[in-house]
């Protein structure tokens, strides 16, 4: 987004935004340390810039597109459910086998729908997270994420890498839909929600490829 040339020797910068040569504004490190804790922001400092804004500024993000938003918000919703429900279920068919006994309890339809539910559920929980996560900093929907660092930390680089995860989990996903619904595994309800999150997952996907959230 910014070229920058320092001139070391007498304290200055030269900044210009946007491969916008043309025009620079120059800062005299002296001046601006004088001035004590303030900050600026960059863009303001240029004349208006189409690349620019057509590039960060009018792209489609939760925070001028609503349908974006409502769609952030109902998939947050799919995800959460996907998240409760499932493990709930588990809860409750364990406590039936202690009850009543394994024996009248259904045992599933075996280890690959177990491998399903678990590829979803950690697919949804990765979208949760960084969902609410990026509520919190809506400029990334423009600027992008930062470049993972050793600096970052684990909590910070595994939230940058969390789309890319989420990507290569619908890849398995997408295979296992096809697998329930021609083996007929768990209830309609449960086929139709597990379709029903697969689809709001390829639209994240590739909202996520869009903003540039994809570690390619």
């Amino acid at each position: 987004q910014y070229s920058n040339i320092y001139d070391l020797k007498n304290g200055k910068i030269y900044l210009h935004h946007f491969h916008d040569f043309d025009n620079y504004i120059e800062l005299d490190l002296a001046e601006e340390l004088a001035q004590g804790f303030h900050e600026i922001n960059i863009p303001d400092l240029f004349p208006d810039n189409t690349d620019f804004n057509y590039t960060y500024i009018t792209r489609i993000t939760p925070q001028n597109n609503l349908l974006i938003l409502v769609f952030l918000i109902i998939a947050s919703f799919i995800y959460f459910i996907s998240v409760i429900a499932w493990p709930a279920g588990w809860l409750i068919r364990r406590q039936d086998a202690h009850d009543f006994g394994p024996a009248v309890v259904d045992p599933g339809p075996g280890k690959l729908a177990t491998a399903a539910r678990l590829t979803g559920y950690l697919a949804s929980m990765l979208a949760l997270i960084f969902i609410l996560v990026s509520a919190r900093f809506p400029q990334i929907y423009q600027f992008g994420l930062p470049r993972l660092s050793i600096e970052l930390g684990i909590i910070k680089a595994g939230l940058i890498t969390s789309p890319t995860l989420i990507a290569i989990l619908l890849i398995p996903m997408l295979v296992f839909c096809i697998i329930v619904w021609a083996r007929k595994y768990w209830t309609t309800i449960g086929r139709i929600h597990y379709l029903l999150l697969s689809v709001t997952l390829i639209v994240n996907v590739i909202l996520f490829w869009y903003w540039g959230f994809l570690l390619v």
